[in-house]
């Protein structure tokens, strides 16, 4: 365990925390991790894994059963962060399901363990309607998020949110010192460490696979269609509207939908479609596209697709919605969705131009969202003497 002058940094973390990236977007806290190795001491409470019981899993039992499991999982994680607590007595608690807020404000305030509450996404930003629209996946009323939510603004040390709008939105919502506890998360995308350039080789081996022709182009669209309701409704729209409009415009453009969750769709009617379901390695399939599209409405956060694109250094297409939250400026083309086909086509015809926006979405990436030491000075600062 690593000590620097008289502080003894030791992080607890909850492991069942993340969200898996096989069943998920993107792990968005993957970077912090990476961070923190060889820094600190991460402490995974016994009994718990990447799997364990998620609020969303309870969505078919009865309100009062689902109210009571989720008191009975915090409850849980009380225990066995106070267990961790008799071996290393300076704890910092990191939370990434605002769910835990229940027993994470409860440590904060009886036993003095310093918090920081990673909330990838904010209710509180959003107006109920909007919200409504995106899909409520957690299956609770409007005004127990919003609860559950201002706890962490409480109760916490620090708050860390991954969408700039987000931010923006919550400093007029909510008072000066909760105001001081918000930062922004250093998202990074694992897509940062692939190289492209070595599936070019490929090419010849995945249009066989594909069944396309030798000059088709792809565009790419993925994500969690399973339990991402925007992501589900984006790829509907691809299949049933902007597929058959881009084909009447250029049928050597061929579109790529990756991720779970439209395994019993059909698509023998689409002949510029094509669906991979969940790949084991999204970088080579993200490789061989030249664009990225993100026809989104609704969801909070940012996109973690559209990182992960822009990592590979591909020009993305988006949505006003799609677009929102990340650092201002960026290279990311906003469009009406009813626009998409004819904007796609456009920039497919300039290759210059889906150069230079590559270049521009890779460069972009690095400077804002590649790994940083920016969280380690934050738990740094909730450091105290033995």
């Amino acid at each position: 365990m690593e000590k620097i002058g008289n502080y003894r940094r030791v992080l607890v973390f909850s492991a069942f925390d993340i969200f898996p990236v096989k069943y998920g977007d993107q792990d968005a806290v993957s970077s912090l991790l990476r961070s923190l190795e060889g820094n600190y001491e991460l402490f995974q409470p016994d009994g718990t894994s990447s799997d364990s019981m998620d609020i969303r899993e309870l969505s078919h039992f009865h309100l009062k059963s689902r109210i009571l499991s989720v008191l009975l999982y915090n409850l849980g994680v009380v225990v066995q962060v106070l267990k961790a607590r008799r071996r290393k007595k300076n704890l910092i608690l990191i939370t990434t399901r605002f769910h835990l807020n229940f027993s994470a404000a409860l440590l904060s305030i009886v036993f003095n363990i310093k918090w920081v509450s990673i909330m990838l996404d904010s209710f509180i930003a959003y107006d109920r309607e909007y919200y409504i629209k995106s899909g409520n996946s957690f299956h609770l009323p409007f005004r127990i998020l919003n609860f559950i939510e201002k706890l962490a603004y409480k109760k916490s040390d620090y708050v860390l949110i991954s969408s700039t709008y987000e931010i923006e939105v919550l400093h007029k919502k909510i008072g000066k010192m909760a105001r001081e506890k918000l930062k922004r998360t250093p998202l990074s995308t694992k897509m940062i460490e692939c190289n492209p350039e070595g599936f070019a080789k490929e090419r010849n081996s995945i249009i066989s696979k594909l069944n396309t022709g030798s000059d088709a182009c792809f565009i790419s669209f993925h994500g969690n269609f399973q339990e991402n309701m925007p992501s589900l409704n984006a790829a509907k729209f691809i299949v049933e509207n902007l597929a058959q409009t881009l084909y009447n415009l250029n049928d050597k453009i061929c579109i790529l939908l990756i991720g779970k969750g439209l395994e019993h769709y059909d698509f023998s009617s689409h002949k510029n479609v094509r669906y991979l379901g969940f790949v084991e390695n999204l970088c080579e399939y993200l490789s061989y596209s030249c664009l990225e599209i993100a026809p989104i409405s609704g969801g909070q956060g940012i996109k973690m697709k559209i990182l992960d694109a822009m990592a590979l250094g591909k020009a993305v297409i988006a949505t006003v919605d799609g677009a929102r939250g990340f650092v201002d400026p960026n290279p990311i083309i906003v469009e009406n969705i009813e626009n998409f086909a004819s904007r796609i086509n456009r920039l497919i015809n300039d290759q210059n131009k889906l150069i230079e926006l590559g270049k521009d979405s890779r460069d972009y990436v690095r400077k804002y969202y590649s790994d940083t030491s920016e969280f380690k000075t934050l738990l740094e600062s909730l450091n105290y003497r033995d």
